[in-house]
Protein backbone atom coordinates (compact mmCIF):
# COMPACT_ATOMS: atom_id res chain seq x y z
CA UNK A 1 0.00 0.00 0.00
CA UNK A 2 1.25 3.47 -0.86
CA UNK A 3 2.11 6.13 1.66
CA UNK A 4 -0.90 8.24 0.63
CA UNK A 5 -3.26 5.34 1.28
CA UNK A 6 -1.76 4.71 4.73
CA UNK A 7 -2.06 8.39 5.53
CA UNK A 8 -5.70 8.32 4.45
CA UNK A 9 -6.42 5.33 6.66
CA UNK A 10 -4.77 7.05 9.61
CA UNK A 11 -6.86 10.15 8.94
CA UNK A 12 -9.97 8.02 8.80
CA UNK A 13 -9.16 6.37 12.10
CA UNK A 14 -8.39 9.72 13.68
CA UNK A 15 -11.63 11.24 12.43
CA UNK A 16 -13.53 8.34 13.99
CA UNK A 17 -17.00 9.14 15.14
CA UNK A 18 -17.01 12.55 13.49
CA UNK A 19 -17.21 10.89 10.09
CA UNK A 20 -19.13 7.76 11.03
CA UNK A 21 -22.47 7.33 9.35
CA UNK A 22 -21.88 9.82 6.55
CA UNK A 23 -19.92 8.13 3.75
CA UNK A 24 -20.23 11.08 1.33
CA UNK A 25 -18.83 13.50 3.89
CA UNK A 26 -16.06 11.05 4.75
CA UNK A 27 -15.18 10.81 1.06
CA UNK A 28 -15.19 14.58 0.65
CA UNK A 29 -12.93 15.16 3.64
CA UNK A 30 -10.49 12.35 2.92
CA UNK A 31 -10.31 12.22 -0.86
CA UNK A 32 -12.26 15.20 -2.20
CA UNK A 33 -9.33 17.54 -2.88
CA UNK A 34 -7.27 14.84 -4.55
CA UNK A 35 -10.25 13.74 -6.63
CA UNK A 36 -10.74 17.31 -7.89
CA UNK A 37 -7.06 17.51 -8.88
CA UNK A 38 -7.20 14.16 -10.65
CA UNK A 39 -10.39 14.93 -12.54
CA UNK A 40 -8.96 18.27 -13.68
CA UNK A 41 -6.18 16.58 -15.67
CA UNK A 42 -6.46 14.79 -19.00
CA UNK A 43 -4.02 12.04 -18.08
CA UNK A 44 -5.50 8.75 -16.90
CA UNK A 45 -2.48 7.62 -14.89
CA UNK A 46 -3.41 9.85 -11.96
CA UNK A 47 -6.99 8.53 -12.05
CA UNK A 48 -5.56 5.00 -11.89
CA UNK A 49 -3.24 5.91 -9.00
CA UNK A 50 -6.08 7.41 -6.96
CA UNK A 51 -8.29 4.41 -7.77
CA UNK A 52 -5.57 2.07 -6.49
CA UNK A 53 -5.15 4.10 -3.29
CA UNK A 54 -8.91 4.14 -2.71
CA UNK A 55 -9.13 0.39 -3.31
CA UNK A 56 -6.30 -0.19 -0.83
CA UNK A 57 -8.10 2.03 1.66
CA UNK A 58 -11.29 -0.01 1.25
CA UNK A 59 -9.36 -3.21 1.91
CA UNK A 60 -8.02 -1.81 5.18
CA UNK A 61 -11.38 -0.48 6.34
CA UNK A 62 -13.14 -3.03 8.50
CA UNK A 63 -15.80 -1.15 10.43
CA UNK A 64 -17.90 1.20 8.34
CA UNK A 65 -19.57 -0.98 5.68
CA UNK A 66 -21.31 1.92 3.93
CA UNK A 67 -18.06 3.86 3.58
CA UNK A 68 -16.29 0.73 2.33
CA UNK A 69 -18.99 0.34 -0.33
CA UNK A 70 -18.56 3.98 -1.34
CA UNK A 71 -14.78 3.49 -1.59
CA UNK A 72 -15.24 0.44 -3.80
CA UNK A 73 -17.65 2.36 -6.03
CA UNK A 74 -15.24 5.28 -6.29
CA UNK A 75 -12.31 2.94 -7.05
CA UNK A 76 -14.38 1.46 -9.87
CA UNK A 77 -15.44 4.87 -11.21
CA UNK A 78 -11.91 6.26 -11.15
CA UNK A 79 -10.31 3.10 -12.52
CA UNK A 80 -12.85 2.90 -15.31
CA UNK A 81 -11.75 6.28 -16.70
CA UNK A 82 -8.84 4.81 -18.70
CA UNK A 83 -6.82 1.73 -19.56
CA UNK A 84 -4.23 2.31 -16.79
CA UNK A 85 -6.96 1.88 -14.16
CA UNK A 86 -8.92 -1.00 -15.68
CA UNK A 87 -7.32 -3.69 -13.49
CA UNK A 88 -8.12 -1.69 -10.37
CA UNK A 89 -11.69 -1.20 -11.57
CA UNK A 90 -12.00 -4.96 -12.10
CA UNK A 91 -10.73 -5.66 -8.58
CA UNK A 92 -13.07 -3.03 -7.11
CA UNK A 93 -16.08 -4.61 -8.83
CA UNK A 94 -15.10 -8.06 -7.59
CA UNK A 95 -14.89 -6.80 -4.01
CA UNK A 96 -18.10 -4.79 -4.38
CA UNK A 97 -19.96 -7.91 -5.54
CA UNK A 98 -18.57 -9.83 -2.55
CA UNK A 99 -19.47 -7.04 -0.13
CA UNK A 100 -22.97 -6.47 -1.52
CA UNK A 101 -24.17 -9.84 -2.88
CA UNK A 102 -27.40 -8.36 -4.25
CA UNK A 103 -25.23 -6.28 -6.62
CA UNK A 104 -23.11 -9.23 -7.79
CA UNK A 105 -24.85 -9.68 -11.16
CA UNK A 106 -24.50 -6.01 -12.00
CA UNK A 107 -20.84 -6.05 -10.96
CA UNK A 108 -20.21 -9.07 -13.16
CA UNK A 109 -21.72 -7.34 -16.19
CA UNK A 110 -19.67 -4.21 -15.52
CA UNK A 111 -16.55 -6.39 -15.33
CA UNK A 112 -17.40 -7.78 -18.77
CA UNK A 113 -17.76 -4.23 -20.10
CA UNK A 114 -14.29 -3.40 -18.81
CA UNK A 115 -12.83 -6.54 -20.42
CA UNK A 116 -14.48 -5.50 -23.71
CA UNK A 117 -12.81 -2.09 -23.49
CA UNK A 118 -9.50 -3.61 -22.42
CA UNK A 119 -9.60 -5.76 -25.55
CA UNK A 120 -10.72 -2.83 -27.73
CA UNK A 121 -7.93 -0.50 -26.60
CA UNK A 122 -5.09 -3.04 -26.53
CA UNK A 123 -2.91 -4.20 -29.37
CA UNK A 124 -0.48 -6.99 -30.14
CA UNK A 125 -0.06 -9.72 -27.50
CA UNK A 126 -1.95 -7.61 -24.94
CA UNK A 127 -4.99 -7.62 -27.23
CA UNK A 128 -4.87 -11.40 -27.52
CA UNK A 129 -4.56 -11.79 -23.74
CA UNK A 130 -7.41 -9.34 -23.14
CA UNK A 131 -9.59 -11.26 -25.61
CA UNK A 132 -8.88 -14.51 -23.79
CA UNK A 133 -9.71 -12.92 -20.45
CA UNK A 134 -12.96 -11.58 -21.90
CA UNK A 135 -14.00 -15.03 -23.13
CA UNK A 136 -13.12 -16.64 -19.80
CA UNK A 137 -15.04 -13.97 -17.88
CA UNK A 138 -18.14 -14.44 -20.03
CA UNK A 139 -17.97 -18.21 -19.52
CA UNK A 140 -17.47 -17.81 -15.77
CA UNK A 141 -20.48 -15.50 -15.50
CA UNK A 142 -22.54 -17.78 -17.77
CA UNK A 143 -21.83 -20.71 -15.44
CA UNK A 144 -23.11 -18.65 -12.52
CA UNK A 145 -26.27 -17.81 -14.49
CA UNK A 146 -26.75 -21.52 -15.26
CA UNK A 147 -26.40 -22.30 -11.55
CA UNK A 148 -29.07 -19.67 -10.90
CA UNK A 149 -31.26 -21.17 -13.66
CA UNK A 150 -31.14 -17.96 -15.68
CA UNK A 151 -31.01 -19.75 -18.98
CA UNK A 152 -31.50 -16.81 -21.36
CA UNK A 153 -28.79 -14.73 -19.69
CA UNK A 154 -26.42 -17.71 -19.80
CA UNK A 155 -27.22 -18.34 -23.46
CA UNK A 156 -26.47 -14.72 -24.38
CA UNK A 157 -23.17 -14.73 -22.47
CA UNK A 158 -22.09 -17.97 -24.12
CA UNK A 159 -23.12 -16.67 -27.54
CA UNK A 160 -21.11 -13.49 -26.99
CA UNK A 161 -18.13 -15.56 -25.80
CA UNK A 162 -17.90 -17.31 -29.16
CA UNK A 163 -18.28 -14.20 -31.33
Amino acid sequence: MGMKSRTTILLLLAAGAALAGNPAESWRRLYGDREKQVLATSTKEDDAALAADVLAGAAELAGDREFRILLLEKAWELGRRGVPGYRTALAALTRLGETVPERLEGCEMLRIDIFVDLHRYSDGPAKVAAGEELVHERIRVARRRIDDRKWEAARKLLWDAQV
